[in-house]
């Protein structure tokens, strides 16, 4: 089992009633208050617990501050959903646009419908602990905003347990006008890690416009990327050109990339990124890089991201891309077991500026910015942090039963 993370064995352990309640709630990041406030009935409801995530770590603002999308606001639990029903017919009937659907806590079985659409101003919330064991094997659909409206998905396990077969298998995030917005917020992807796969655990497409959202998530163990983001298409005519903004992330053994940007002004912030081993892929193939910017997006940037790699390249741009992008490392932090550089801007790609890069490891090489300030590289270098609290970064706090890695919670 890996020394950075217990929450699939934990995860399992609840499934089969072996662990309570609020052991669960400490699996996934509540930690003691957390418990607290949801074993209590004075302590905030999904609506309030939401508007109060609404800043994150670092300040960037969900909504203005307003509230999550929506204004009528139907609870499951009085539409008669119980721990273990199928939920797919639940969320059919009530999602929709101006809704705010509240999931009460429980342990649900999900053919993969219900959650996917088209909103304008619509939120499905987790209220406790809410686990989506999917009962297929693969997922598909889009949760799309349209209209200036927001689309959000906020404190749901998604147990996927993709099958070798699922090449493709994905929910797709598009914000289908500029001014919307599609945010996931306190998300678990895990798909189950087997080999042969395809699988990615969150994803923007052509169609995006707007801004996509992916705050305090936990990603592990897909085939074919993690985050699939900067879409190739948006950086080129027809595309939608939206952006995209990664804050306060887990990202943890997947294939081909951890984290792929390429469009213009996305980000990349106080995120953790660990590879030591990743499943293979549908046609047979495993890198399992860090971060890797594979469209000539402009203005890129990448800040305060930490760390430990064994598998493939931590950080690097594409010599594929068509034509030259930028931007801005300012805090990275890499041990790194691989072969390859530690930060590697393939020549005549892209223009990067780096400041206060560390790397440690068996190679430590950073090379090919267009200009650095404060780059160490191996004596003398600071170690990535593999926990949030570490980070000091209270409202993404990771630890796991005394693990070092884990589900994040803003």
């Amino acid at each position: 089992m890996s020394e950075y993370n217990q929450r699939e064995t934990l995860h399992r352990n609840y499934t089969k009633n072996d662990v309570s309640r609020r052991d669960f709630l400490k699996v996934l990041g509540f930690g003691a208050v957390g418990a607290a406030l949801a074993a209590s009935p004075m302590g905030q409801s999904a609506m309030d617990k939401a508007i109060s995530r609404l800043n994150t770590p670092t300040g960037y603002q969900l909504y203005d501050g307003a509230g999550p999308p929506g204004s009528d606001e139907i609870h499951l639990g009085d539409q008669g959903l119980r721990d273990g029903d199928t939920i797919d017919p639940y969320l059919s009937n009530h999602m929709g646009s101006g809704n705010i659907v509240i999931i009460p806590s429980g342990n649900y079985q999900w053919n993969g419908s219900g959650l996917q659409g088209t909103y304008n101003d619509a939120s499905v919330i987790g209220e406790g602990d809410v686990v989506f064991n999917l009962t297929r094997d693969s997922v598909g659909g889009s949760v799309e905003a349209v209209d200036g409206g927001d689309a959000h998905v906020e404190n749901i396990y998604f147990d996927l347990d993709l099958s070798s077969g699922s090449s493709g298998s994905r929910i797709r995030t598009d914000a289908l006008h500029p001014d919307s917005t599609v945010t996931w917020l306190d998300v678990v992807m895990d798909s189950g890690f087997d080999d042969g796969g395809g699988g990615q655990g969150q994803y923007t497409g052509r169609t995006h416009q707007g801004v996509a959202n992916f705050i305090c998530n936990h990603i592990e163990g897909h085939a074919d990327n993690g985050m699939y983001l900067g879409n190739y298409h948006q950086s080129r005519s027809g595309g939608g050109g939206g952006r995209v903004h990664v804050e306060g992330c887990f990202l943890q053994n997947n294939n081909i990339d951890n984290i792929r940007l390429g469009g213009d002004g996305d980000v990349a912030r106080n995120c953790i990124i660990i590879g030591e081993e990743v499943p293979v892929h549908h046609t047979g193939g495993t890198t399992g890089r860090g971060i890797r910017v594979r469209y000539p997006g402009e203005g890129i940037e990448v800040e305060n991201v930490h760390m430990v790699m064994h598998t493939s390249t931590p950080f690097g741009t594409s010599s594929r891309m068509e034509q030259p992008g930028s931007g801005t490392i300012d805090g990275l932090y890499i041990e790194n077991h691989t072969s390859s550089a530690a930060v590697d801007i393939e020549s005549g790609t892209v223009s990067w500026e780096g400041r206060n890069i560390h790397t440690t490891g068996s190679r430590t090489t950073v090379r090919g910015l267009s200009s650095q300030q404060n780059v160490n590289e191996g004596s003398g270098a600071e170690s990535p942090s593999t926990s949030f609290e570490e980070l000091g970064i209270e409202e993404c706090d990771v630890d796991i039963a005394g693990a070092t890695g884990g589900h994040t919670i803003c």
